[in-house]
């Protein structure tokens, strides 16, 4: 769980600075990279101090997480874990459906990236394709997946709303037909009554109403 000490968030130009210095302590391309400064996110400390920072190229629905960055003694599970969940958030944001990456740490594998197939490379956007590099992927939900799942479970409760309305409605049949057999025994059973009174009383109506 990220903690208040770690803040990961997407860089600003106010952040140039610490960044080149973290890409030239890395050995990464500092003048190539920062035309590309709002791709990065970062993660820095309590103090406000870079920790990590790591960039995420968006083409369509494609996502190339590249030049990953982490600072001498640093947590570099912890800076990845933050920078991760934050990566996700913008990727599921942008609708992307594939991460890309080359990054070979054991962190990416732990956390659902593979190594790619070369099908998958073939199929991978020509603007972020490399065919000399060893790419890992991880694969989100795709969008038109994601409606027909939600299709699929809505026409799964609208059959089983129909079927509880059916169970419904033939309870109360069963009971207005229970209620109709017990009208239709008292209303017999009075009249049996009623005959029954008159046989053995013929002259019961003179003496009601007075004759």
């Amino acid at each position: 769980m990220e903690t208040p000490a770690i803040q990961a968030r997407r860089a600003t130009l106010d952040d140039l600075p610490a960044l080149l210095e973290l890409w030239q302590a890395t050995g990464l391309p500092g003048e190539q990279l920062e035309q590309f400064l709002t791709e990065f996110q970062l993660v820095s400390d309590e103090q406000g101090s870079l920790c990590a920072a790591v960039g995420l190229l968006i083409h369509q629905q494609d996502g190339l997480i590249h030049s990953e960055a982490i600072a001498a003694g640093a947590d570099a599970d912890t800076c990845r874990a933050a920078l991760w969940r934050r990566t996700q958030i913008v990727a599921r944001n942008a609708g992307i459906t594939r991460l890309w990456t080359p990054e070979e740490d054991p962190f990416w594998i732990a956390n659902g990236f593979h190594p790619a197939t070369p099908a998958e490379v073939a199929d991978m956007p020509t603007a972020i394709a490399n065919p000399d590099t060893k790419w890992f992927l991880h694969l989100s939900m795709d969008p038109n997946r994601a409606k027909q799942i939600v299709n699929e479970q809505l026409a799964i409760w609208e059959t089983s709303r129909m079927q509880d309305k059916e169970d419904f409605t033939r309870k109360i049949g069963s009971i207005r037909s229970i209620a109709l057999l017990f009208a239709a025994l008292i209303i017999g059973g009075a009249f049996v009554l009623a005959m029954y009174i008159f046989w053995r009383q013929p002259n019961i109506l003179g003496k009601i109403f007075g004759r």
